[in-house]
């Protein structure tokens, strides 16, 4: 199976926690978000089979696995792949720096040193798997924060409210407390009251219509040292 890490976590929980029988599987390949050991233990014990990592990104900017080692080998026949040091100059293995990427595959909107956001480190070590591709030590960051519905579910990806937004730019999702979601947006062009109740729709529909949704429009959303905005923001605590 293949699929965001952190859904397969929480699905992880909840088989054992109610002790459900899983299928014999070859292996689990997590994407989108980084794994973290601990969501690993859970996850091996739930699915009982190997764990692996990929990364990448929804631009296709680069792409990297973990062979059977552990160790998240790069593709260089995807992308010239670089870690630097916010003065541009390269960090050394083990160095913590942001991940440039220049992408080796993309006919059209071509990206040269395109900055992903993501804070990662090169590992100097050779693999016992044999293969001569880079070796990326740690992927930091990537972790998204999860919703609560009043009624306990927890949903992932949630930003995915904004798909088929031709009005929306960007937005942003904060949850408040159980019943309260502040969901920011930033408009383009026809944005209008028709947008609005449309994203208090979709997030009701996910979570009930119980939940309160404040819909707010903003010039921008902060950006983190690294260029990016948090798409999902818990305040739960």
């Amino acid at each position: 199976m293949t699929g965001y890490a952190v859904s397969y976590y929480l699905l992880a929980e909840m088989i054992l926690e109610h002790r459900l029988e899983v299928p014999k599987l070859r292996a689990i390949i997590t994407t989108s978000e980084k794994l973290t050991p601990a969501m690993r233990v859970v996850m091996e014990r739930a699915y009982r089979t190997r764990i692996y990592e990929e990364y990448s990104t929804v631009e296709s900017a680069l792409f990297a696995s973990e062979c059977a080692h552990g160790r998240l080998h790069l593709s260089p026949d995807v992308a010239v792949v670089e870690i630097l040091r916010p003065d541009g100059t390269p960090c050394e293995a083990g160095e913590p720096g942001e991940v440039v990427a220049t992408p080796l595959n993309r006919e059209y909107q071509l990206f040269v040193r395109y900055r992903l956001g993501d804070v990662a480190a090169w590992d100097a070590e050779p693999c016992p798997c044999g293969s001569s591709m880079p070796v990326i030590r740690e992927v930091l960051g990537r972790l998204e924060d999860v919703v609560i519905g009043p009624d306990g579910r927890r949903l992932v990806r949630f930003h995915g409210i904004f798909v088929d937004q031709p009005h929306i730019r960007e937005g942003q999702i904060i949850q408040e407390r159980l019943d309260l979601i502040r969901v920011k947006v930033v408009p383009a062009a026809g944005f209008g009251e028709a947008d609005v109740a449309d994203v208090i729709g979709r997030v009701q529909n996910r979570l009930g219509a119980s939940v309160t949704v404040r819909v707010e429009a903003v010039e921008r959303i902060p950006r983190s040292s690294r260029g990016k905005f948090q798409a999902v923001v818990s305040r739960l605590g």
